[in-house]
């Protein structure tokens, strides 16, 4: 869910089941009431796959929604991003980088050229993905993981150009439940940041959201 005032505030989400036959969903609210908005699906013949899982507004015509949709990859079915964009009239699906897998699970924006869009899937030997919009095109990111682990990412937050944390959990590769992972975007690449860790030993923890206020220090802060 994206709020931009009294009277605009958006929500996405699924409708629809099972989930091959499921569709987008997408709300509006004016000030007095809730109004569903047609959304555009994805999917491929005979699995109509359709899910949106966040949105973001960086004005009332540029709003962001992502989530995932099935696709084709190298002649085999799979899960592939689904991103969607408002501008002021209607939603439209936005081409997404062939190389990336998986649902995206969050989005943030510091502005009209720079928006982060995280989730998870699999791609040159790691889980994460994240995807980048310059303006022009959306672009797949490569975000690390701890030494001996893959990993998926839940939360981002967009600050600024140089500015950006991604959340989520990491996993062993050899086996064993996941732990926090955090990531910070220094304008270059994505770095790991250590977090500190939670519970006994082998105990499951994660991240799921992340927040902080732009230009005033305050932040961030994470959740899971």
């Amino acid at each position: 869910m994206t709020v931009a005032g009294t009277k605009q505030a958006g929500a996405v989400g699924t409708q629809g089941c099972p989930a091959d036959q499921s569709r987008t969903l997408a709300e509006h609210w004016t000030g007095s009431r809730w109004s569903i908005v047609p959304s555009p699906d994805g999917g491929v013949t005979g699995n109509h796959f359709s899910t949106l899982q966040a949105v973001t507004d960086i004005s009332p015509g540029d709003v962001w929604a992502v989530g995932g949709q099935a696709g084709i990859r190298d002649q085999a079915s799979a899960t592939v991003p689904l991103i969607e964009h408002w501008n002021g009239t209607s939603w439209s699906i936005v081409p997404v980088p062939k190389a990336a897998l998986g649902v995206l699970e969050s989005v943030s924006a510091a502005s009209a050229s720079d928006v982060w869009a995280v989730g998870a899937g699999q791609q040159s030997g790691q889980s994460t993905v994240a995807l980048h919009f310059d303006g022009s095109s959306w672009k797949l990111v490569a975000v690390p993981t701890p030494p001996g682990t893959s990993g998926a990412l839940s939360g981002v937050k967009a600050l600024s150009a140089t500015d950006a944390w991604a959340v989520g959990e990491s996993f062993p590769n050899a086996g064993g439940n996941g732990k926090i992972l955090t990531d910070h975007w220094n304008g270059t690449s994505w770095q790991v940041v250590t977090a500190p860790s939670v519970g006994g030993r082998g105990a499951l923890s994660g991240l799921s959201s992340v927040d902080a206020a732009p230009r005033t220090g305050c932040g961030p802060w994470a959740s899971g």
